[in-house]
C-alpha cells in the first residue's frame, strides 16, 4: 500500500489495542505450554501472550477449515428437508501468525474459491478474520526454510497488518484496508515511519537471510519431479520407510485434503459432516469398484512429491508449489522424510539410469 502504509506504534500502545477489541471479537495468540512449546489459542488478556514464541507445530488452518466441522442438517421424516449449518459470524483476530502460515493461507484461498466455487464455510471465516503477522528476523526453529519458499521471513502480502519488532516498538505494514480499519477501531496511536526507521527494516531483511537455513535443492528438485526423472528405486526406498501415519499432510499448513461422510443422529435426522484427510493413507484413493491405483505406499510419496514440488501444479495454483518451508513436517516426520530430507535425496541419488550415461 505504499510508503504511507507504514507506521510506528509502541509495544505498550498494541497491547492496549489487543485488549480493547477483545470484547467485539475472538483474540486469537501464541501462548505457552507446560513444557516451552507455544499454542495459538483464545486469550481474554495479552498477559497470556507468549512473546518468545516459535511456531505452533499444529497449523493456522484449522481456524478455518476445522479438522472436523458439519456441513448441513437432512430430514428423511416424509421429504427431504436440507438446512446447511450455520458458521459463527463473530469476528476472529489472529495475532502474532508466522509469515509460512500467511502465505499458505493465501494458497487455500486459492484451493477453496477454484472451479467456480466458492467454499462459504471456510469464506465466512476468512472474511471476518484479521490476521497480524510478525515478521521473523531470525528462525523460529532450527528447521525453518521458508527463505527457499518465496514465504517468508518478510511478506509482502496476504496478512493485513505485518509487525517488525524495532525493539521498543512496532513498525506496522499495514497491508488492507482490513488493517487500516482495526488500528481505527482499536484507537491505536500511530506515527509515520521515519527514514531511519525503514532503513533499518531493510538491514533486518538482510540479517535474516543470514540467519535462515538455505536448502538449496528446490530447482532440482521441482526439474527432476516434473520431469518424471527420479528413479523408481528411490520412490520404493522412500516407500519402504514411510509407515503412512499422515503427521506430514495434517502438519503441513499447505495440505487441503479433506473427506466428507454422513452420520445418523435418530430414525429421521442426518447430519453431513467433512473431515481432514491424508493422501498417505492407504484407502485415501481405493474406488468403489475396490480396485486401489495407489496402494503402494511409494506411488503415495511420489503424487504428494508431484502436489508438492511439480511445475504444473505451481502453473496451475497462481504459482504457488506446495510447501512454504514452516519446517513442520521436519518435526513431525518419525522416520524423517520431510521436505528438505527427500530433496537432498532427489538431488543426489534420484537421477534416472539414462542420465548416468550423459
Amino acid at each position: 500500500m505504499g510508503a504511507e502504509s507504514k507506521k510506528i506504534l509502541s509495544k505498550k500502545e498494541l497491547a492496549a489495542a489487543l485488549n480493547n477489541v477483545m470484547g467485539k471479537m475472538d483474540v486469537i495468540a501464541p501462548t505457552k505450554g507446560i513444557e516451552g512449546e507455544t499454542h495459538f489459542q483464545s486469550i481474554k488478556s495479552t498477559n497470556e501472550i507468549y512473546w518468545e514464541y516459535t511456531h505452533d507445530l499444529y497449523p493456522i488452518k484449522y481456524l478455518f477449515s476445522n479438522q472436523e466441522e458439519d456441513l448441513l442438517k437432512f430430514n428423511l421424516n416424509g421429504r427431504l428437508d436440507i438446512k446447511e449449518v450455520s458458521v459463527p459470524r463473530r469476528k476472529m483476530l489472529v495475532f502474532g501468525i508466522r509469515s509460512c502460515d500467511v502465505k499458505a493461507l493465501e494458497y487455500t484461498d486459492i484451493f477453496y474459491s477454484g472451479f467456480d466455487f466458492k467454499d462459504s464455510y471456510y469464506f465466512k471465516k476468512r472474511e471476518n478474520s484479521i490476521l497480524i503477522s510478525i515478521a521473523c528476523i531470525k528462525p523460529p526453529l532450527d528447521s525453518c526454510f521458508c527463505i527457499c519458499t518465496n514465504s517468508g521471513p518478510f511478506l509482502e502480502s496476504g496478512f493485513d497488518i505485518q509487525l517488525v519488532d524495532l525493539g521498543n516498538k512496532f513498525l506496522a505494514d499495514i497491508g488492507t484496508k482490513k488493517g487500516e480499519a482495526f488500528l481505527k477501531d482499536a484507537k491505536v496511536k500511530t506515527s509515520n515511519a521515519t527514514k531511519r526507521d525503514l532503513e533499518k527494516v531493510e538491514n533486518l531483511k538482510t540479517e535474516a537471510d543470514e540467519y535462515f537455513e538455505t536448502v538449496g535443492y528446490f530447482a532440482k528438485g521441482i526439474i527432476q519431479v516434473t520431469g518424471s526423472k527420479v528413479k523408481e528405486k528411490l520412490w520404493e526406498d522412500f516407500g519402504d520407510r514411510c509407515i503412512s501415519c499422515g503427521s506430514c499432510t495434517h502438519l503441513c499448513p499447505m495440505c487441503t485434503c479433506f473427506d466428507v461422510y454422513d452420520r445418523i443422529e435418530d430414525e429421521n435426522i442426518g447430519i453431513r459432516s467433512r473431515c481432514w484427510d491424508s493422501c498417505q493413507y492407504w484407502g485415501y484413493t481405493k474406488e468403489a469398484s475396490g480396485h486401489n491405483p495407489r496402494a503402494e505406499a511409494k506411488d503415495r510419496i511420489k503424487r504428494r512429491c508431484y502436489h508438492k514440488l511439480s511445475y504444473y501444479y505451481m502453473k496451475a495454483n497462481n504459482n504457488f508449489h506446495g510447501c512454504v518451508g514452516c519446517g513442520r513436517c521436519v518435526i513431525g516426520c518419525p522416520v524423517s522424510l520431510d521436505i528438505p530430507s527427500i530433496l537432498k535425496r532427489i538431488r543426489r541419488e534420484g537421477i534416472t539410469e539414462a542420465e548416468e550415461l550423459i
